[in-house]
Order: structure tokens, then sequence, then C-alpha cells
């Protein structure tokens, strides 16, 4: 028998964060709660990662890939999977246990795609390599 304790935490809207400095965001959700961190997107420009079922938990949280891309298209980000290749529209249809596709996705300023892309290839291999796998070439 599972025990469950139900308790309450407290939640703030990202936005209302803006006037602390932040560089990196980790959430556990899906993306588009990013909706009320825009202007925390827009200001301070902090690289983002979050676990992201596309297509499947999109429909039912109300909203699709329009939704999804036209959000970080606003702030002028870039969406990259968790090895640097960009996720595009594309990606955000394929089911959510497609094996090219990792959980999580990073978004990262525009400006900053190819600084952010190379640092999530460099870091993907090293934990691939450390598991047994060997680079391609």
């Amino acid at each position: 028998m599972v025990r469950l304790k139900e308790i309450e935490v407290g939640a703030v809207p990202l936005d209302d964060l803006a006037g602390d400095p932040v560089r990196f965001i980790k959430l556990d959700l899906e993306g588009l709660a990013l909706r009320n961190g825009k202007r925390l997107l827009a200001a301070q420009r902090p690289v983002v990662a979050f676990e992201f079922g596309r297509d499947d938990a999109a429909i039912p949280a109300g909203y699709g890939a329009d939704d999804f891309f036209d959000l970080f298209e606003e702030i002028d980000y870039a969406v990259l999977n968790v090895f640097g290749r960009p996720f595009g529209r594309a990606e955000f249809d394929l089911p959510w246990n497609a094996r090219e596709m990792p959980h999580y996705v990073v978004a990262a300023p525009a400006d900053r795609r190819e600084e952010v892309a190379k640092k999530l290839r460099r870091r993907a291999w090293s934990v691939l390599m450390e598991a047994g796998h060997q680079p391609p070439g």
C-alpha cells in the first residue's frame, strides 16, 4: 500500500523574481509554464533547461507547437535538445518515447546558441563515453 501525504508549497510566477540576477533555470515541469516568466527571460536572458514531453504533454495541457515555439521566438531564444542540436517543430510532433529525442530541452538566448550548443555536445559525449559509448568518426 502506498501512502500519500499532501503538502502545500508556495509558488510564484518567474516574473516575480525579475529583480534578482538569474543566469540558469532548471524546471521540472512542462515548458509552457514559462509564459509567466517572459519578462524575466527577456530581461535577464538565462539559459533554461526543462523536461518536455512534446506533443503528448502539450495537448492535454491545452497548447500546441505554435504556442511553444512562438513563446521562444518572441523573446529571441533558441531551443536545443540536450545534445546541442536544434529542437524544432518536427521534433515536437515525435511521441514522448521516441529514442532519438530526450525528454529534456534547453532554451538559450539566440545570441548564445552556439556557445550553449557546444557545451551541451561536450558534456553529452563526456557522459556517453563514461557509459562506454564511443564518439562517431
